[in-house]
C-alpha cells in the first residue's frame, strides 16, 4: 500500500477492514522514503478480502480493494494473474486499469513497469491526455 504525500512529513492514515475501512494504521511520508507510505500489516487472515484508503491531510483515496494470499498450508487448483506493462499515464486513458479492478476472477494483477515516466511534460514523444502534477 502506498499513498504519496508532500513534505515536510505528511502523515497518511491507511484505514484497513473486512467489510468495510475501520481500524487505521499511521505511517509518515518522507523524501527519505520516495514521498511514500510503506505499511507492513500483519495478521491478516488468509484468502479474505479487506478494503483500504488513504488520507493526507484533508486528501482522501478513493477505497481501494485488496486479498490476501491462500495460507501457507493450502492447495489452490489454480491462481489467476492479470498482468499490465509500461503505461505513460500524460499519454492515454487507460480503462483497461478499470476493467481488471472489476474483474471478480483474478487473485493478483502485476504491474511490470513505469507507470508515470520522469519525462516534463510534453517531452515524451506523445501528446499529452493530461499534465504530470
Amino acid at each position: 500500500m502506498a499513498c504519496s504525500a508532500a513534505e515536510p512529513a505528511a502523515s497518511a492514515r491507511s484505514p484497513a477492514g473486512r467489510d468495510s475501512p475501520s481500524p487505521s494504521l499511521s505511517r509518515p511520508a518522507r523524501a527519505a522514503t520516495d514521498h511514500t507510505v510503506k505499511a507492513d500489516v500483519r495478521g491478516l487472515s488468509p484468502a479474505t478480502g479487506y478494503w483500504f484508503r488513504f488520507t493526507a491531510g484533508s486528501t482522501v483515496s478513493p477505497t481501494g480493494r485488496t486479498r490476501t494470499a491462500p495460507a501457507a498450508s493450502a492447495s489452490p487448483a489454480g491462481l489467476r494473474f492479470g498482468v499490465v506493462s509500461c503505461a505513460n499515464w500524460e499519454a492515454g486513458w487507460f480503462s483497461a486499469y478499470r476493467h481488471l479492478a472489476a474483474r471478480g476472477d483474478l487473485d493478483a494483477v502485476l504491474h511490470l513497469g513505469d507507470y508515470i515516466y520522469e519525462y516534463a511534460t510534453g517531452d515524451y514523444p506523445a501528446t499529452p491526455v493530461r499534465p504530470h502534477r
